[in-house]
């Protein structure tokens, strides 16, 4: 019997995963010597939210409160690479 995967839920990318973002931004912005690394470390964590949103069990509930974070990240100058360009 295959286990059946759980739908992904936007509210913990929201509190959880951005929360480890948002720290990494502080400390990039304190810690000259690991910049990159944790520049590096926020597009990485903001490259996990196309997971979660295959079928989110809470986009009702969970998207509206997201637009607004979602819209600043994208206007960003310090992550250009969180903007797909065609």
């Amino acid at each position: 019997m295959a286990a059946q995967a759980k739908q992904p839920r936007l509210s913990f990318f929201q509190t959880d995963i951005l929360a480890l973002a948002r720290t990494s931004d502080k400390l990039a912005a304190t810690i000259f010597v690991e910049r990159n690394f944790h520049l590096s470390t926020v597009v990485d964590l903001w490259g996990l939210f196309p997971s979660f949103c295959k079928r989110p069990s809470d986009l009702k509930s969970a998207l509206p409160p997201l637009t607004i974070t979602l819209a600043r990240a994208l206007e960003d100058d310090r992550y250009p690479q969180l903007v797909v360009r065609c």
